[in-house]
């Protein structure tokens, strides 16, 4: 039984095996035919969506194109299958360039617009055709030849003229290289020509009988047309002329030329009428480009220029910059003709036309009346000399003893770097054009040098030449420039120098001369003279304030390899130096506060506008006081500030402000007065500290420089809170001899104490710090003092003449004016500045006597006080500053020549006609001397007629080498005359008063 139970088992596997396995097979089989159904299926499937989605496009040339879906959408495609391009307005295009819209969702599709073209035209966009292929003045754009422009041949009913391009690629005016156009008219020109975009071409243009287009009625032929005329009348005329239209040749680098013809403007005023010569076409084209430009004349494109191209940071900087006028032509031609007789200049041979040319300029010279002529100074030029108060220098022969007004002259020339021009009259003039607007015998000629750089960093001067005529009645000059070879118009307010008098030319402050530079004052009139001498030869010192740093801006301090010195280089090239040598740091002075009030230390007041009304009516005070500020870590100077009116009532309430702190520095304070700003770890300090410190003389502090409100300086010691006034808070420096301590007659031109390589010996000098005239001793070699006590000179020690330290160094003047020495051993620099004031030092000597007397005086506190005769000669020369011209005399010509021809002072008579003349002789800081006379001739009751005359090294003063324009009041120079005597008398002198 179990036996039949496992066959039973085993039978049923192995039928369930064999089961299996066919059904594996009826798998298979099923999956085949499944596969071939599924096949079957997508054949069905394609044939059915091909007949679905694709649908056939004839274009107009008979070439089919197809519809049909790309993803989602529908598409245009050629016969091969490739999809056609869409343009930028959303249609496909044709290999014939028509234009087909598609509807993206249905299929669907049309012609939208059909553009044809033939020759050289171009389809753009849309249904716009270029006559030819855009082509482009930017050379960098493209690198295909055929697009870019060559050249630009125009021609219009106001002439003829060609852009091309030179040997760099730059674009030029034919014939005319060097004149200066607008780059941006440039510009649209190029594209007018460059891209000939037609809005339309005319489908039905009027025909002649013989079928041709009539090309008159679109204005592209020449032909006789007539035109409405008014006449002075005012009566309207017909007149016939001959009509032009204009046209244009456009140039490839490949050498590919178009000629196009610009005729009518269109009756709506949007295009114009043009035509492609050679083509049966008319085409309406845009106005840009034409209006303006291709229509206009070529100077609409010129930049006018008259002048080199002057820049807004150098447009000072000219040499002989000099105007003419009132020009005698006739006068200049008659004698030339009287030489030459009839001569065509041009074709004279050179040798002649070299005597003609220098005949004429020095007639030009004669006849004509020069009304400036000066050069521009730079700061460098002018540091320590006689024009260090003016950037200009005169040099007008019969006006050179004046002083030139800067502020006018700076308006002269921004007249000629911003010029206000109308237009550009006519390039390339004719004789006839130049005699149309009066500049063949030009009213005014206009001539400089203007210095600037050429391409490589040399320095050139560009030469001006301009011609101006005279003022039009429209308030236009006219105004011609053979280097730039146009006409231009300017604006009548741009030239008004033109018209100025003459004293607008010159500074009226009349003496403005550093009393330090001057050595000699004469004065004489009918009654009286005096000649006054000023000794203030040790006096000529400079300012010195240190600085740290091995950089000066663009500067570098760097030691020399060969020297082993140090030195100021600059791009690492050394700086010439104007002196090396020994030079003398000078303290400055100090004074230890004293409180003035026990709540305040000082006080100070100011009168103030309180409602902007432009008068003062209040007082601001500030009550000074010290105290620790923590945000400066030290002591500081703090101020109540109380505002009130003038009766005393309170306009706001008080306030504590803190100074602010101007300069933060180690300083060393003598105990004699005297006070060394300098860090105590720099030689200098060192110097300081073995001298004056270690024999106890002073005391090094940290200090806290404040300025107040009245510009007092004063100095707080930041750890004790100590404080003192201080004179200034730079040193005094003098370039001198250390082995003698002598110090120079003139501090900066040290070399000029070298003759023959040995010393120069003065006679008689000063020393800073003290009163002691000094006297060199040949026989000891030592220096003696004289004292004024014994009256006799005696010997001094080294250290009376030393209160200061010592350094070896140059002198530099840097580019923008700057003034630095630097110390050859350390490397430690400081700014210079030359003062402007003599010191307390200097002697004044009338007629060769020193003027040595006090004045008692009472000052408006009560107290009692003196004035030195320095002092009153101070006074005296102040009241000189302050004169100046008041205007043009009201003389004739014929009396001024009466005038400057008489001798002068001939009788002693009160009523004499001149009334006074002043001699002043100066020497400034470089060598220049300038010796000038001022003459003064009464010819009214009030007035008085003032000539000027400069003298040379040598020359004697004469009245008929004089020249003068202007008055002065006649009260002036009577004052003059009693400031004179007072200081010879030793009556004070007040600068502002009469007496």
């Amino acid at each position: 039984m179990s036996k039949n139970n496992n066959v039973a088992v085993e039978e049923s596997a192995a039928i369930k095996r064999i089961k299996q396995k066919n059904m594996l097979k009826k798998q298979r089989l099923a999956i085949v035919f499944m596969v071939i159904a599924i096949v079957a299926l997508v054949a069905a499937l394609i044939v059915v969506d091909y007949l679905v989605d694709i649908y056939t496009f004839e274009d107009v040339d008979g070439t089919a194109y197809y519809v049909k879906k790309n993803g989602e959408v529908y598409a245009l495609y050629d016969k091969d299958g490739v999809a056609c391009e869409k343009n930028q307005d959303g249609y496909f295009e044709t290999a014939l360039g028509t234009m087909v819209s598609v509807n993206a969702e249905t299929g669907e599709c049309k012609i939208y617009a059909f553009v044809h073209t033939s020759d050289t035209e171009v389809r753009d966009f849309g249904e716009y055709v270029l006559m030819y292929k855009q082509m482009t003045y930017d050379h960098g754009s493209t690198k295909d030849n055929s697009k870019i422009i060559k050249s630009i041949e125009v021609h219009n009913e106001h002439g003829t003229y060609t852009f091309e391009r030179d040997s760099k690629m730059n674009f030029v005016i034919k014939d005319m290289p060097g004149a200066p156009y607008n780059r941006e008219s440039f510009a649209q020109l190029a594209v007018a020509c460059g891209y000939t975009l037609s809005t339309r071409r005319l489908e039905n243009p009027k025909k002649l009988e013989n079928g041709s287009v009539d090309y008159a009625e679109y204005g592209l032929v020449s032909e006789v047309r007539t035109k409405t005329e008014i006449d002075k009348e005012g009566n309207e005329t017909e007149v016939e002329y001959q009509y032009e239209p204009a046209w244009f040749v456009i140039t490839s680098m490949t050498g590919e030329s178009h000629k196009v013809i610009i005729g009518d403007k269109t009756v709506t005023g949007t295009g114009y009428y043009a035509r492609y010569d050679g083509r049966d076409t008319v085409y309406v084209l845009g106005t840009n480009g034409f209006d303006g430009y291709l229509l206009n004349t070529l100077e609409s494109y010129i930049t006018p220029t008259i002048v080199y191209p002057m820049r807004s940071v150098d447009y000072f900087n000219v040499r002989n910059f000099m105007i003419y006028g009132s020009i005698d032509y006739n006068k200049i031609y008659s004698t030339l003709y009287e030489k030459y007789g009839e001569v065509d200049i041009e074709n004279l041979d050179e040798e002649t036309q070299k005597k003609f040319n220098a005949d004429y300029a020095k007639l030009f010279e004669q006849n004509s009346r020069k009304m400036c002529d000066f050069s521009y100074l730079d700061t460098s030029d002018r540091q320590g000399t006689l024009y260090a108060h003016s950037p200009y220098v005169n040099h007008l022969d019969y006006a050179d003893g004046y002083n030139l007004n800067s502020s006018s002259l700076d308006i002269v020339l921004s007249s000629f770097y911003e010029t206000d021009f109308t237009s550009v009259i006519k390039l390339s003039p004719s004789a006839d054009d130049l005699s149309q607007y009066g500049l063949v015998n030009s009213e005014f000629v206009v001539m400089f040098y203007y210095e600037t750089t050429d391409s490589e960093g040399e320095t050139v001067y560009a030469e001006n030449f301009v011609q101006i005529s005279d003022k039009t009645e429209e308030g236009i000059y006219y105004a011609y420039s053979e280097t730039y070879d146009m006409i231009v118009g300017v604006k009548a307010d741009c030239f008004e120098f033109l018209e100025w008098e003459e004293i607008k030319w010159y500074e009226t402050s009349y003496i403005q001369y550093d009393i330090s530079f001057v050595e000699k004052i004469q004065i004489e009139s009918p009654a009286f003279k005096v000649d006054f001498e000023i000794e203030d030869s040790a006096s000529k010192y400079m300012t010195y304030l240190q600085r740290s740093g091995n950089t000066i801006g663009e500067y570098s301090i760097t030691k020399d390899a060969l020297t082993g010195k140090y030195v100021l280089t600059k791009n690492g090239k050394s700086i010439p130096e104007i002196y090396r040598g020994d030079y003398l740091i000078m303290p400055t002075v100090y004074s230890m506060g004293q409180a003035e009030e026990e709540n305040y230390l000082f006080a100070e007041s100011r009168e103030f506008d309180s409602n902007g009304d432009g008068q003062n009516d209040g007082v601001m005070y500030y009550f000074y006081n010290i105290a620790y500020n923590k945000d400066i870590q030290g002591y500081g100077l703090m101020a109540q500030v109380v505002c009130s009116d003038y009766e005393g009532n309170r306009l706001a309430e008080d306030s504590l402000v803190w100074g602010h702190v101007a300069m933060k520095s180690e300083f060393f304070a003598t105990n004699n007065g005297y006070m060394f700003f300098v860090s105590k770890e720099s030689q200098s300090g060192a110097q300081i500290d073995k001298i004056y410190g270690e024999k106890n003389r002073g005391a090094w502090g940290n200090g806290n420089l404040f300025i107040t409100s009245d510009n007092k300086y004063i100095l707080i010691n930041a750890k004790t809170g100590a404080w003192m006034t201080v004179k200034d808070y730079a040193q005094g420096i003098y370039f001198a001899d250390r082995e003698t301590s002598r110090l120079a007659e003139r501090a900066i031109t040290i070399p000029a104490l070298y003759e023959d390589g040995k010393l120069k010996r003065y006679e008689e000098t000063f020393y800073p710090t003290t009163d002691k005239k000094l006297l060199y001793n040949d026989e000891t070699n030592k220096i003696m003092a004289y004292n004024k006590l014994s009256g006799a000179f005696e010997d001094i020690t080294y250290a009376d003449c030393s209160i200061g330290v010592w350094n070896a160094g140059a002198y530099y003047v840097l580019d923008d004016g700057k003034l630095v020495v630097v110390n050859e051993v350390t490397g430690e620099w400081g700014y210079l500045s030359v003062l402007n004031s003599p010191t307390y030092i200097a002697n004044i000597k009338a007629d060769g006597q020193i003027l040595d007397y006090s004045i008692p005086i009472v000052t408006v506190s009560q107290k009692n006080s003196e004035k030195t005769a320095m002092e009153n000669f101070q006074q005296f020369y102040k009241a000189l500053l302050m004169a100046s011209f008041e205007g043009m005399a009201e003389i004739s010509d014929e009396q001024k020549q009466g005038f400057e021809a008489l001798d002068d002072f001939s009788s002693d008579d009160a009523n004499n006609p001149c009334q006074l003349k002043i001699t002043i002789l100066m020497t400034d800081l470089v060598g220049n001397s300038r010796h000038v006379v001022y003459r003064f001739y009464r010819y009214s009751e009030r007035k008085s007629y003032i000539t000027v005359e400069l003298l040379t090294e040598g020359e004697d003063s004469s009245s008929t080498q004089a020249y003068g324009s202007f008055y002065v009041l006649h009260s002036f120079a009577e004052k003059i005359i009693e400031d004179a005597k007072r200081v010879v008398d030793g009556i004070e002198v007040d600068a502002t008063s009469k007496y």
